[in-house]
């Protein structure tokens, strides 16, 4: 990721240019997409503003514009990659605010759902709760699996 793409005074934004936030797979204009490092919904992704921004109300129009094509993009590529049935979105800050003072950055976490199993790398993947909001089960995957993931998606991008 280039250095010009992020805030370093944002704490996110070192996160995002340091740490191993996830695997990183798409940079637009405006976004940053990674893999998540949580896997156990096959193909979650975080977007990530590439600015700094603490509320969603200060998106411009062409960084909204820029996102909706992002969300076309992404589903395409997550129904091609693993033949996701639908897709939860979610623009959730909440854990930015249990440090004091709170340090948000703003982000969105594309959760693919599947009403059936995935079948990869010798794993099998199950949305158990399918239908329903509930947190699934942590899935443990190796790196070897988390590259064949990010490259399922990279071919189908």
């Amino acid at each position: 990721m280039n250095s010009h793409t992020t805030n370093m005074e944002c704490k996110y934004c070192k996160i995002l240019e340091k740490e191993n936030f996830g695997d990183l797979l798409l940079e637009t204009r405006h976004w940053i997409v990674f893999l998540a490092p949580n896997q156990s919904l096959i193909g979650t992704c975080v977007l990530a503003l590439n600015r700094h921004l603490e509320n969603l109300s200060g998106l411009e129009l062409e960084e909204w514009q820029d996102f909706a094509f992002l969300v076309k993009r992404m589903e395409h590529t997550l129904k091609g990659a693993f033949n996701a049935t639908m897709f939860n979105w979610g623009c959730l800050m909440n854990a930015s605010y249990l440090k004091n003072p709170p340090e948000p950055h703003l982000h969105w976490h594309l959760i693919p759902r599947y009403n059936h199993e995935v079948k990869l790398n010798g794993l099998t993947f199950e949305d158990v709760y399918f239908g329903h909001m509930k947190p699934q089960p942590i899935k443990n995957i190796s790196l070897q699996t988390r590259k064949i993931i990010s490259d399922k998606i990279r071919e189908n991008l």
